[in-house]
C-alpha cells in the first residue's frame, strides 16, 4: 500500500483529518475533539464534504459520515481498489 498524508477537510464548524489510529474531526473555532471513528482505520485518501456528509476513502473502502456528529451513514467495499 502507498503511502499516504491526506489533507483536513473543514465543514460545519469542524477540521476532519485521518490519524494513525481513527478519523477525528475537532471543533474549528477551539480545537477541541468533537468526534472520532472507534477503529483503527488507514485513510488512503483525501476527505471531501457534500451537503455535511464527509466521505473518505479508507484502505479499499468508501465511508460517509455526518461531518458535525460522525455518525456513520453508509460504507461500500471495493476489493482491490486503491481508495
Amino acid at each position: 500500500m502507498r503511502s499516504f498524508a491526506p489533507e483536513p477537510v473543514t465543514a460545519e464548524g469542524c477540521v476532519s483529518l485521518g490519524g494513525g489510529d481513527a478519523f477525528h474531526a475537532v471543533d474549528a473555532a477551539t480545537g477541541e475533539e468533537r468526534w472520532r471513528t472507534p477503529e483503527r482505520w488507514v485513510v488512503t485518501a483525501s476527505p471531501v464534504v457534500v451537503d455535511g456528509i464527509l466521505y473518505v476513502g479508507i484502505r479499499g473502502s468508501l465511508v460517509a459520515f455526518d461531518a458535525a456528529s460522525g455518525q456513520l451513514h453508509w460504507s461500500a467495499e471495493f476489493p482491490g481498489a486503491d481508495l
